[in-house]
């Protein structure tokens, strides 16, 4: 014998209630790590206080990373190169960075309001 709508409606809207209520207060995946553009030829990393392009380009930030699903700031980026013990930085430039997350292993990257969106994921080396 099969239970009654009657019956199986409020177990049904309990249960969605829980799904949505977890859904919503669970955090965003962490932006923080090693990240691959789809084309293989950028790798970004991402740290509590500052960003990497490839082998030799960092940028400063304004504030340290959060934990968050979108990221908005104005980062500033040089080539760093090492002179012996010599710091040299070479070609600084103030960008404005978006990130957002596209999928949990996946980023949407931005560095100018011009620019056309990167798609970087989560690298595992």
């Amino acid at each position: 014998m099969r239970p009654s709508p009657k019956v199986l409606w409020p177990a049904c809207m309990s249960a969605l209630t829980l799904f949505l209520m977890t859904n919503a207060l669970a955090k965003p995946p962490n932006m923080l790590g090693t990240w691959c553009s789809d084309d293989g030829r950028e790798i970004l990393y991402m740290e509590q206080n500052s960003i990497g392009f490839n082998e030799h380009t960092v940028c400063e930030l304004p504030a340290p990373l959060t934990i968050a699903s979108e990221v908005k700031m104005e980062i500033s980026c040089a080539n760093i190169y090492f002179d012996g013990d010599e710091i040299i930085r070479e070609f600084e430039e103030t960008f404005l960075f978006a990130a957002r997350f596209f999928a949990p292993d996946q980023l949407t990257i931005i560095m100018d309001k011009s620019a056309e969106p990167t798609m970087f994921r989560r690298c595992y080396e």
